[in-house]
């Protein structure tokens, strides 16, 4: 369970909502549902800063909620429509009639292109409601009756019932610890912590062990600080003790990153046991899978040792991102299936399977918050010949003797630190969190009359401008559509530094480290020339071959959006033509289509715009091209017919009508839009580049 911390330090206010709206989803929900199976043994980890963040009710979305609708601004109505659908579409706003109109009529995309005035003050309090309503768990629609009345009344909501919902929000709030507490005092959890503020401890350790994992990793001015990684350590075992009333002895560290340096500060605050993923296991020391995985291990070093889980990631990550998609039986049949699996392989010894998964944002992709196949899971759990642990139950009473000589540095993403050092946006936080660190060093060491008060408040907001959830949204491997308010937060940390010490704010703190512009989507390019028959349909495999692929399944993680129109997007040519591909796949029926306009942009010196309109008879001849010189007003250019629709959308433009010449990049985006409302983007931020062919380009790809 982790949420970074929220508070901005230059308004003082929490800007996001998360920890509230998953204190009364996930973390509600998986205590609760526990308390009904005694039996089962299980362990959650919380980061610290979330815990810190518990008894803070108010945030700026509750701000928005609590304003009467009949007083919203323009600004407040903007608001509102970007921000009041952030939850996953197809099971937190698909299941309720009203909330999915509200979705519909805003447009799936977002608020750019709304008709704002065309929200009427009872759809603006209808969605205040339904935001906060849809992310209620499933313990809180039984427990609550008034909760589950309001869903089923559905629309015409009043202020009073909005009223009604936060105050049922705050009152659950203030009972997600004490039930946490509950399970852990009666020994069915234990409860264990990350660091503080949920840095990558080995960068913070020293970004240069980056290398261990990736040798050829781009790296910024080394930062190295071994002091950082263990106050970020024993801050969390402090604060653990005191929320909880116990001191925690085991750790989570922040995305299972570990080195053997930092597995020692763990040691040194007392911590007994570590996990992180399998795939540092296996580059710790040569074996066969199975006969390595399900056992812990000691990792010892110069008389200090701690012992380490290693999760089984296939099952771990079955439950996180794959049985969502299945009936709950299936999945718990799946689940039931690689257990026994594993068994078959052991005879002189029962395995330890250790599974390890996010803990609050895998259940709003489950149909009902994940109740089903979390009830059918425990029950199997509480059934069946397996024995649930805590990692130190399992210690108390099963003698553990392996040893590890060596532990790889790495994470449980690749093992390896590439999501939060090495591309441009990263390295550019870790050197101004340097800059910061550097100048507040020397600075105290030169003005010994700093209060304390305002040291420590420094070092604070240092220490939280070292949490990972900063860095894991520079670069491109991830999107979020609050991009620009996670790198707000991290600079107003450092520029917090230079505040508490009555010191200008340097210049360089007040640019974003987000880019801006054209964002290159990961896809793989064209590799041939084509040729391909329009007939509306992939005849064989070799047809598209060559060309290249937009999958919007593999841009980014983007928690909060349900399926699209398209399943993927082929794009290529020939010397003379651009040649598209638009495959809906099993995503949508051919009904789901009618009356939408496909509308693809390229863009090079001007931007040209290819119009298609898809009736249900999908009887279409011909498409339009566009061009405008501004990006706004667009002229009729011609129609073509080099068109065919069927199971797929195939054609063909030829590149003379474009105006484009050898060479020349070309920006792509396609929208589906229903009237004057865009729906969907692809890619949903950025551009898909490429080049227009040269006459050699079959030669030269051969070539590489």
């Amino acid at each position: 369970m982790h949420q970074p911390p929220y508070v901005d330090p230059e308004s003082g206010k929490t800007i996001m909502p998360w920890v509230r709206l998953h204190s009364i989803h996930a973390y509600y929900d998986m205590a609760s549902l526990l308390d009904e199976f005694p039996g089962i043994r299980m362990t959650f980890n919380f980061s610290p800063c979330l815990l810190s963040q518990m008894d803070t009710f108010e945030d700026l979305f509750l701000d928005y909620t609590m304003k009467p609708a009949s007083e919203l601004a323009t600004e407040d109505r903007k608001f509102l429509l970007s921000n009041f659908f952030l939850c996953n579409h197809e099971t937190m706003i698909r299941p309720y009639p009203r909330f999915w109109e509200l979705l519909k009529k805003r447009g799936k995309r977002g608020v750019e292109e709304t008709n704002i005035s065309s929200f009427s003050q009872g759809d603006l309090l209808d969605l205040q409601v339904w935001f906060n309503l849809a992310w209620f768990g499933f313990t809180a629609e039984k427990k609550e009756q008034g909760i589950a009345e309001l869903r089923k009344k559905g629309r015409g909501f009043t202020e009073e019932d909005k009223a009604f919902v936060i105050e049922t929000q705050r009152r659950i709030m203030k009972e997600v610890i004490p039930l946490y507490r509950k399970l852990q005092d009666r020994g069915q959890i234990e409860i264990s912590v990350s660091p503080f503020n949920h840095p990558i401890l080995p960068l913070v350790y020293d970004t240069d062990l980056a290398r261990r994992a990736n040798s050829g990793v781009s790296l910024p001015a080394r930062f190295n600080h071994p002091e950082d990684a263990k106050t970020q350590v024993e801050k969390a075992v402090a604060f653990g003790e005191k929320v909880f009333g116990k001191k925690p002895v085991g750790m989570w560290p922040s995305e299972g990153s570990v080195s053997p340096e930092v597995l020692m500060i763990m040691a040194d605050a007392g911590i007994a046991w570590a996990a992180t993923d399998e795939g540092i296991l296996f580059k710790s020391i040569q074996g066969k899978r199975e006969s390595l995985l399900y056992t812990p291990y000691f990792f010892s070093s110069q008389g200090r040792r701690i012992a380490m889980f290693f999760r089984d990631r296939p099952l771990s990550d079955n439950i996180g991102y794959n049985y969502y998609k299945q009936i709950p039986e299936d999945a718990v049949l799946s689940f039931a299936r690689h257990l026994e699996a594993i068994s078959a392989g052991f005879e002189k010894r029962d395995p330890c399977v250790a599974v390890v998964l996010d803990g609050e944002n895998p259940w709003e992709y489950y149909p009902g918050s994940g109740e089903k196949f979390l009830r059918l899971l425990y029950r199997f759990l509480s059934e069946a010949s397996v024995k649930t642990h805590t990692p130190s139950s399992y210690m108390s009473e099963v003698p553990t003797e392996e040893t590890l000589s060596h532990i790889a540095t790495g994470s449980w993403i690749e093992g390896n630190f590439n999501i939060w050092i090495g591309q441009e946006e990263d390295n550019k936080g870790w050197s101004l969190l340097k800059k910061t660190r550097d100048f507040l060093t020397s600075y105290l060491e030169s003005h010994p009359d700093i209060p304390p008060e305002n040291r420590q408040k420094a070092w604070e907001h240092i220490y939280q401008a070292e949490g990972s959830d900063w860095f894991w949204w520079y670069g491109d491997q991830f999107f979020t559509e609050q991009a620009m308010e996670f790198d707000h937060l991290f600079r107003s940390h450092l520029k917090a530094v230079y505040i508490q010490l009555t010191e200008d704010t340097p210049q360089f703190l007040y640019v974003p480290v987000v880019s801006n512009g054209a964002v290159k989507v990961p896809t793989s390019v064209p590799t041939s020339f084509i040729k391909p028959k329009l007939d509306g349909e992939i005849s064989n495999y070799y047809e598209w071959y060559g060309a290249g692929i937009y999958d919007p399944e593999n841009e980014s993680i983007d928690r909060f959006r349900g399926k699209g129109f398209l399943s993927k997007l082929l794009y290529g040519f020939d010397r003379e033509n651009l040649y598209l591909c638009l495959d809906p796949g099993k995503l949508m029926d051919a009904e789901s289509l009618t009356g939408l306009n496909f509308h693809i942009h390229i863009i090079h010196k001007v931007e040209n715009k290819v119009s298609i309109e898809v009736p249900f008879s999908y009887d279409i001849s011909s498409f339009s091209l566009f061009r405008s010189e501004d990006g706004v007003m667009f002229q009729h250019v011609r129609d073509l017919e080099s068109i065919a629709v069927d199971k797929v959308i195939e054609i063909a433009i030829p590149f003379s009508s474009l105006e484009l010449h050898e060479g020349e990049e070309m920006r792509m985006v396609v929208e589906v839009r229903e009237g004057d409302r865009e729906l969907e983007r692809y890619p949903r931020h950025g551009y898909i580049v490429f080049a227009a062919p040269t006459a050699n380009f079959d030669r030269e790809m051969w070539a590489v």
